[in-house]
């Protein structure tokens, strides 16, 4: 039956008995799916951050494929701040960039799910997360919508295409704080999910722009609209994950950062587009 299944991956992952008691505390320091992983950024891991005083001038990726995204101009280099999210360090934005040169080795039109652990305060018109430029890029904040997520992707030649605003969550769909921001392109569209929960799940093709040759995080090269906030973790996989493995990745951030989400709750029904609940 479909609960006696949802006691068994409980348990699996969250270590529950079949009662729902607490059985242990799984580990928060591994990844739990490594297949197809193109991209690891995580603060909270010293060895991977090159940093002179607080400023990071390098952040190291954890995937083995040497992506690494840095900066060498220290008037935009980030800032390492301990006790942000969770009281875990996390690297500090305002309008500062760092760029991965080569990218993460996705082209134009493949399948790509990413996972940003992110806390933004200050809620401006285009707060730029991750991307490529002014005309594709994940942005947060104020601009036509409040407290929102945007999918802009002005190259694509698909159904997304509108060169100007693209896609947009709803008022309030992503208020101001700390979330886990899921964003998966895939052949049957685009979907978007804040702290587990879907905010975009559109036909279009908003998220399938090549992620190659200088690769923004925290801003995609357009002045002005750099990010201002916190990055923890930056997870980029080059397929579509299955449900289990969306799940996964969640409750292991949800964990480690101590974020109230929804990636706990039942398995949700198997769908074309690979998160999609």
């Amino acid at each position: 039956s479909a609960g006696e299944v949802q006691k068994i991956y409980n348990a699996g992952l969250f270590g529950v008995n079949a009662a729902g008691a607490q059985a242990f505390t799984p580990p928060v320091s591994t990844l739990p799916v490594t297949n197809g992983l193109q991209l690891w950024l995580d603060s909270t891991d010293p060895s991977t951050l090159t940093t002179n005083g607080q400023l990071v001038s390098e952040w190291r990726d954890k995937s083995g494929l040497n992506n690494h995204a840095g900066q060498s101009d220290s008037a935009k280099q980030p800032s390492l701040t301990s006790g942000g999210i969770n009281g875990l360090p996390v690297i500090d934005f305002n309008r500062d960039q760092l760029t991965i040169p080569g990218g993460v080795n996705i082209g134009q039109g493949d399948e790509r799910t990413v996972f940003i652990v992110f806390d933004y305060s200050a809620l401006t018109n285009n707060s730029e997360l991750f991307g490529k430029n002014g005309g594709n890029m994940i942005d947060v904040g104020s601009f036509f919508q409040s407290e929102r997520l945007r999918l802009r992707a002005a190259d694509t030649g698909g159904p997304g295409d509108d060169g100007f605003n693209g896609l947009y969550s709803g008022n309030g769909t992503l208020p101001v704080g700390a979330h886990i921001l899921t964003v998966v392109g895939a052949d049957a569209g685009t979907l978007a999910l804040s702290d587990g929960l879907p905010i975009i799940a559109d036909p279009g093709d908003f998220f399938h722009y090549a992620l190659d040759n200088n690769l923004g995080i925290g801003g995609a090269n357009f002045a002005g609209r750099e990010f201002i906030g916190a990055l923890a973790e930056v997870i980029v996989f080059d397929r579509v994950l299955s449900e289990l493995e969306g799940q996964q990745v969640g409750a292991y951030l949800e964990r480690k950062y101590g974020l109230d989400t929804a990636f706990v709750a039942p398995i949700p029904e198997p769908t074309s587009v690979g998160l999609l609940v």
